[in-house]
């Protein structure tokens, strides 16, 4: 007969093969999805840079010092100067303050739909795990009680009290459930 058992065993960093011995427990599975996959770190990278981002164009809106501003001073190029000494005063840095608000805002819901998402797909395979598991020890305990039968039905046979031939065809068709 055969028996049907599965483990959900953790990966030892860097190896292909499953790391025998110690099993994960369902909330250092979501740990692992949550923080250890490539995507998600990837993902929080780009959340990272679009936070910084913002904090540039933030800084763009304060006023600075430069050198060509301060001969700008001297040379009468007023633009220059009222750009580096009163950059609050041009739309186009507020614009740009906004648009990189919104992204980071953006990458920062892209970046926790991508953790839901991990999260549910490990969630996913976990339940799915165990109810396969329960489903083998289910038809196990199926094809355990087909066997009795056919026993059973063996030796009705030999006493006669079946036709030749019963339990090989019954044996027959749960063979064929077993291979299924």
């Amino acid at each position: 007969g055969r028996t049907f058992d599965l483990k959900l065993q953790k990966m030892t960093e860097g190896d292909d093969l499953p790391y025998l011995g110690e099993e994960l427990d369902r909330d250092q599975l979501l740990g692992r999805a949550k923080l250890a996959s490539y995507d998600v770190q990837e993902e929080a990278e780009r959340t990272f840079q679009a936070r910084q981002a913002v904090k540039e164009a933030r800084g763009n809106l304060l006023p600075r010092l430069r050198l060509s501003s301060l001969i700008g001073v001297f040379t009468g190029d007023v633009v220059d100067v009222a750009g580096d000494f009163l950059p609050f005063l041009f739309p186009s840095n507020w614009y740009r303050f906004e648009a990189q608000k919104s992204l980071a805002e953006a990458q920062v819901f892209s970046f926790n739909a991508l953790k839901a998402n991990q999260m549910n797909a490990v969630d996913g395979i976990y339940y799915s795990y165990f109810r396969d598991e329960a489903l083998f020890k289910k038809l196990n305990s199926r094809l355990n009680w087909l066997r009795k039968t056919g026993d059973a039905i063996q030796q009705q046979e030999n006493l006669r009290l079946l036709p030749t031939g019963t339990a090989d065809a019954f044996n027959l068709k749960t063979y064929g459930l077993e291979t299924d």
